[in-house]
């Protein structure tokens, strides 16, 4: 039995040819809003200089913040490397709202509540 790579990537390429075009015609969709949208927020040169690390009046951030939120179709975006997951956004977002003593009440999904080797409650990773 004779191996012929090359037909066998051509039969594989013909058989995936309607997939990969669904996925281009994706991939065009979705690069065109986020062109839309780098238009629509006024994107320049400018928001992609430098700064001096502190966050203060960054308007590479605000924009890129902009930008995601046009994409997305949301009110408001904040994007931040630090965060790993939306568990993490999430637990941090409930971490400065909630104090010792509040009571949390959500109607679609149960908080987990841990407790720290002193006793202290927290959200669980």
């Amino acid at each position: 039995m004779s191996l012929d790579l090359e037909t066998l990537r051509k039969e594989a390429l013909a058989e995936c040819a309607a997939q990969f075009e669904r996925i281009d015609t994706i991939c065009l969709h979705n690069t065109a809003k986020v062109l839309a949208a780098y238009k629509e927020a006024q994107i320049s040169s400018y928001q992609f200089a430098g700064t001096s690390g502190y966050g203060y009046s960054d308007m590479g951030r605000e924009k890129l913040d902009e930008v995601f939120a046009r994409v997305f179709k949301a009110e408001k975006a904040i994007v931040r490397p630090h965060f790993v997951s939306g568990t993490h956004a999430l637990a941090t977002v409930l971490l400065a709202l909630l104090q010792t003593g509040d009571l949390m009440m959500s109607a679609l999904h149960r908080v987990i509540r841990c407790s720290d080797e002193a006793g202290r409650h927290r959200l669980c990773p």
